[in-house]
């Protein structure tokens, strides 16, 4: 199929994508109260754009 160097390329844009995703989402929910996943709003915010920011990785 594809060469180990380009297999783990994949990989690696694919998580870093996710990552990248994952941390839109949890500020969209914190600053704006909307689950991404859903386009539903949520509860009331608990966290604040500077806790996001701060706590992850």
């Amino acid at each position: 199929m594809g060469d180990t160097e380009s297999v783990q390329a994949l990989a690696d844009a694919a998580y870093l994508a996710e990552t990248s995703a994952d941390r839109a989402a949890m500020y969209a929910a914190a600053t704006c109260g909307v689950d991404l996943s859903t386009g539903f709003a949520v509860q009331v915010p608990t966290l604040t754009p500077e806790t996001v920011a701060t706590t992850l990785p």
